[in-house]
């Protein structure tokens, strides 16, 4: 389901509802989900938003690893004033076109106005920072914000200690034998998993384990 919201300027936002959240804010109107990242760029250029005189800086890459981490230091800036953790951060860039994928997580949750305000708060944040805006990057850069999802795949154990108490599924190899264990989360420290089965705590070392899961 597309839900779209018009914001003074140039921007609109998408709210995308799958099985996780996920808000999307790019400088067209609506867009189809399967064409949204590949037509960006010729459509920004045909309908002129973009200065005759500012060049497109896509093809650029130089521009881009020099700014990244200034991007990067306004989402983390954002995510943090408003009380959320980044769990992952990704970027596709393509032709005139940067995406940047995040992932984030609160305790009290997160719901489809607080990925609204992430995304509205850190692409003005693009908008207003001199080196990006002068640089031509706030033209290109897209910002594409989604909760983890109930049964999202654990991609570092880190993330563990991000999800202390909630329930997972470990999938590991103990004795040769393949095992499936599902419970609370007690985090992961010192190359060990912790999770809560009834009333045992139950250890796996982290070589031994071959996939978590977030169990709903």
């Amino acid at each position: 389901m597309l839900l779209p919201i018009r914001k003074n300027g140039r921007f609109d936002l998408i709210i995308l509802l799958f099985p996780l959240l996920c808000a999307t804010m790019n400088a067209e109107g609506l867009l189809s989900v399967e064409n949204y990242r590949s037509t960006f760029a010729l459509e920004y250029v045909e309908r002129n938003d973009m200065p005759k005189n500012k060049k497109p800086v896509g093809v650029d890459r130089c521009v881009w690893e020099e700014h990244r981490d200034k991007a990067v230091c306004i989402i983390s800036s954002t995510t943090d004033q408003l009380g959320f953790l980044v769990v992952e951060i990704d970027e596709i860039r393509k032709f005139d076109d940067i995406l940047i994928k995040l992932v984030v997580w609160s305790d009290n949750g997160v719901s489809i106005a607080d990925l609204a305000r992430i995304s509205k708060r850190a692409m003005r944040g693009f908008e207003n920072d001199h080196d990006l805006r002068t640089s031509g990057l706030s033209d290109i850069l897209r910002l594409d914000v989604s909760s983890p999802g109930i049964y999202r795949i654990i991609k570092n154990l880190e993330e563990l200690n991000t999800f202390n108490g909630k329930e997972i599924t470990i999938h590991a190899e103990e004795n040769g034998n393949k095992i499936s264990v599902t419970g609370t989360n007690r985090g992961y420290q010192d190359n060990v998993v912790r999770i809560k089965v009834k009333d045992k705590i139950v250890q796996f070392e982290d070589k031994n384990i071959e996939r978590v899961r977030l169990a709903g």
